[in-house]
C-alpha cells in the first residue's frame, strides 16, 4: 500500500539499478545460449562424429541450450517488470508533485497525509457564494488528482508484487517464445506464464462475455478508435497469429511516442552505429485514447547507423489476470465485465493472446 508521503518523497534510483542489472544478466545468458548452441551442440556436427552415440549425445545436450534461452527470457521479463514499474512510479510521483505545486501556487497548505487547507479568504470572498464554490471545486480537483496518483502507484506496487513470484522457468513459456523479432523483446508478460490456451470448455457466462467484447470492438470502431478495434477483433478471432503494425503511422498519430523516440536518439548522437536496446513506454489516455486502448504499455527499440535508424515496436496483446487488478470494463447497453472474465476467453479457446510487432526505418 502506497501512501501520500511515501510517494511524494520516494527515490527510485535503486529500482532502476536493479532493472539494469537484470537486463545485463539477460544479455549474458543470451550470449551463453548462443555460444552453447554454436560450439557445444553445433560442435558435434562440425567434429564429424556420427552414429547412434553422436545422436544420443546431441539429444542429451540440446535441451540445455533451450533452458539457457528460457532463462534469458525470464531475466528479460524481470528487467521489464522492474523497469516498467519504475516508469509508472515516476509518472505517478510526477502527477502528485504537479498537483502539490499547483496547490502551493494557490497558497493551499498540503499536509503530509495529503489533506488540503485553503488559505484565509478575504472578506469579499468569504461572503461571495461563487468564490466559495470556486475554492471548493479547486480543493476537490486537487485532492482527486493527488488521490489518483497515489492509487496509480498502489496499483503498480500490487502488480509488481503479483508478477515477480511468477517469474520461475518451470511456470514460463507454455506457449513457446516469440520468433519473428530481430532480437529478444524485454517483455513476455508474467501474466502469460502458465496460461495454456483452449484447455477449458466455454460456459454460458463465457459466451455472454464474448458477445459483450464483440460489442466493445464495434463500439471502438464507431468511436473512431480503429487500431484498438482492429486489435481486439484479431484477439477475438482466436488465431493467435502475430499482428504487424506500421510504426511510422503509430508515430504520426502519437506525439508522445515521437518525443520518446527523440529522447532516445538524443542519447546516441554521432555518426556511428547505435542500439538503444529494448525500452518500455506507455501511451497517455489523456492525449490518445485509440493508442491507449490498443496498447497502453509497449516496448520499443531504436538502432541504426549515423543518420539512418530503425524503430521496432512490440506488444503482447492480452487482458492480464485477477492479480493485476485491472479495472472492469463498462460497455454501453451491455453492462460491465471484469478483465479476468475477458482474459478467460483465452483459456477456453474462444479468443487468443498474440504478439504485436512492427519495424520502420527513418532518418534523423
Amino acid at each position: 500500500m502506497v501512501d501520500f508521503a511515501s510517494l511524494r518523497d520516494a527515490r527510485f534510483d535503486d529500482l532502476k539499478t536493479a532493472s539494469q542489472a537484470w537486463q545485463t544478466y539477460s544479455k549474458y545468458l543470451r550470449g551463453s545460449a548462443q555460444v552453447y548452441a554454436t560450439d557445444v551442440v553445433g560442435g558435434i556436427g562440425k567434429s564429424g562424429w556420427k552414429g547412434v552415440a553422436a545422436e544420443t549425445a546431441k539429444r542429451e545436450i540440446t535441451p540445455e541450450s533451450e533452458r539457457l534461452k528460457r532463462a534469458s527470457f525470464t531475466a528479460f521479463s524481470i528487467y521489464n517488470a522492474l523497469a516498467g514499474a519504475e516508469q509508472e512510479f515516476r509518472r505517478a510521483q510526477r502527477d502528485l508533485r504537479n498537483a502539490i505545486a499547483e496547490a502551493h501556487s494557490l497558497h493551499i497548505r498540503v499536509g503530509d497525509d495529503g489533506s488540503l487547507t485553503a488559505p484565509p479568504l478575504a472578506a469579499a470572498d468569504r461572503h461571495d457564494p461563487e468564490s466559495r464554490k470556486m475554492w471548493g471545486e479547486t480543493l476537490r480537483r486537487l485532492s482527486g488528482a493527488m488521490q489518483t496518483a497515489v492509487d496509480d502507484a498502489t496499483k503498480t506496487d500490487q502488480r509488481l508484487a503479483g508478477a515477480l513470484p511468477k517469474l520461475f522457468p518451470e511456470r514460463a513459456w507454455k506457449e513457446g517464445l516469440p520468433t519473428d523479432l530481430s532480437d529478444v523483446p524485454p517483455l513476455w508478460p508474467a501474466s502469460d506464464y502458465g496460461r495454456p490456451w483452449g484447455v477449458e470448455s466455454p460456459t454460458g457466462r463465457d459466451e455472454e462475455v464474448y458477445r459483450k467484447v464483440q460489442l466493445m470492438a464495434l463500439g471502438g470502431a464507431a468511436k473512431g478508435w480503429p487500431t484498438a478495434s482492429s486489435l481486439l477483433s484479431h484477439w477475438l478471432d482466436g488465431s493467435g497469429s502475430t499482428k504487424h503494425v506500421d510504426v511510422g503511422e503509430i508515430m504520426e498519430r502519437s506525439p508522445e511516442m515521437q518525443r520518446e523516440i527523440q529522447r532516445t536518439l538524443a542519447q546516441h548522437p554521432g555518426p556511428g552505429k547505435f542500439d538503444s536496446g529494448w525500452k518500455s513506454a506507455n501511451f497517455d489516455y489523456r492525449t490518445n485514447l485509440d493508442m491507449y486502448y490498443a496498447f497502453n504499455g509497449y516496448q520499443y527499440r531504436v538502432h541504426g547507423d549515423g543518420g539512418n535508424y530503425t524503430v521496432e515496436f512490440y506488444k503482447r496483446y492480452n487482458f492480464g489476470t485477477a492479480e493485476e487488478q485491472r479495472n472492469p470494463v463498462t460497455i454501453p447497453l451491455a453492462g460491465t465485465v471484469t478483465q479476468p472474465e475477458i482474459s478467460h476467453l483465452h483459456t477456453t479457446g474462444m479468443a487468443r493472446d498474440y504478439d504485436v510487432h512492427g519495424s520502420s526505418g527513418f532518418r534523423r
